[in-house]
């Protein structure tokens, strides 16, 4: 790697985990919905948000499981909110050092 290109990542670190980080919230209520419907899906069970199913996968009940994880895709109205906040202050952080650093370089 380039000289230039360590200077770059150093300086961008922390505004591209904020936006990594915000990224993985938003998205984190979708992946318990898919997981839930995935599962339900191999357990060839009923899913749905306003009861919950008998679902027996082996030895184990795991409707209430699924009931759970399913209702709680309902937390994506309020974290995709928050990830899209969380981007759009990394992507004002990174420009903003970016900027420091390019004045500080030419004086």
């Amino acid at each position: 790697m380039g000289r230039r290109f360590k200077t770059i990542l150093r300086i961008l670190r922390y505004p591209l985990l904020l936006i990594l980080g915000s990224g993985v919230l938003a998205v984190l209520p979708l992946l318990s919905v898919l997981l839930a419907i995935a599962v339900a899906n191999l357990g060839n069970c009923s899913l749905n948000e306003g009861m919950v199913n008998a679902c027996q996968i082996g030895p184990w009940e795991v409707g209430g499981l699924l009931a759970g994880l399913f209702v709680a895709g309902w937390w994506i109205f309020f974290t995709l909110p928050l990830g899209f906040l969380g981007l759009a202050l990394g992507v004002v952080w990174a420009i903003a050092a970016l900027n420091q650093e390019r004045r500080r370089r030419s004086r």
